[in-house]
């Protein structure tokens, strides 16, 4: 069956979105998510992969349309294909939970447009015909994996709550380097750049997956030692990209 997600962007990780302020599940595109159990008996929020039905559907879940103003760098919520692979699915309607999935690819901004502009009747209240009108002039770019190291850097940089602050930021937009964040007074602070390096120790062990190295000489990847989502993210990425070959 194939389905709609809302997944949370957050410093270049796909994410579920978490509600308990924690970190939520990774997603990368193309790789199977592990298979957990789906129990019609148990709450329908506790238990597998949730996913729409329509694109419409999801919008009622997750807002993707909303411009987010620091965009690829803090939470931004984008539209994705998944496919359940011929798991158990159970709900109905519009909202499903699966066993199993997969990302399939990002619905780019302009097959949103293009739905909603031969849909109009698709957007069910005023508010989202606002959000949308607003949607078509300031379009998000498409999501991009980040296999460059510089680039990565970049994304850590300019997550900084105190990225462009000219009397608390080192760093300038053209020559941005992690190095010059150690010597910022505030660099262990909540939000600062090396306040927690989770996800840059993931997106650089990630890089490294795809570049062909071997996961267990990633340093970065036993540097996530305390994180288990990460670790079998790329545990999962690891395998998948290894069964390419």
């Amino acid at each position: 069956m194939v389905g709609y997600k809302g997944i949370e962007l957050r410093k270049g990780i796909l994410r579920a979105k978490s509600n308990g302020g924690g970190d939520g599940d990774i997603f990368e595109v193309g790789v199977p998510k592990q298979i957990v159990n789906v129990d019609d008996g148990m709450a329908f929020s506790e238990n597998g992969y949730s996913f729409c039905g329509t694109i419409e559907a999801v919008l009622e879940w997750m807002d993707y349309l909303t411009e987010n103003k620091y965009r690829n760098v803090s939470v931004d919520m984008r539209l994705f294909e998944i496919n359940t692979l011929d798991s158990k699915v159970i709900g109905g309607n519009t909202h499903y939970k699966a066993t199993q999935i997969v990302v399939n690819r990002e619905i780019t901004p302009e097959e949103i447009i293009q739905y909603y502009e031969q849909h109009p009747d698709k957007l069910s209240s005023k508010e989202n015909k606002e959000k949308f009108n607003k949607y078509r002039i300031d379009q998000p770019q498409p999501y991009k994996l980040i296999i460059d190291r510089q680039e990565i850097e970049n994304l850590m940089v300019k997550s900084c709550f105190r990225f462009g602050q000219e009397s608390l930021c080192v760093q300038d937009n053209i020559n941005i380097n992690m190095d010059k964040c150690q010597i910022c007074p505030g660099k262990d602070i909540n939000g600062d750049v090396f306040y927690d390096l989770t996800d840059y120790q993931y997106l650089i062990a990630r890089s490294k997956l795809y570049r062909g190295y071997d996961l267990s000489v990633i340093e970065e990847y036993a540097l996530l030692e305390n994180n288990m989502i990460a670790r079998n993210n790329l545990e999962m990425l690891d395998s998948w990209l290894k069964n390419k070959q």
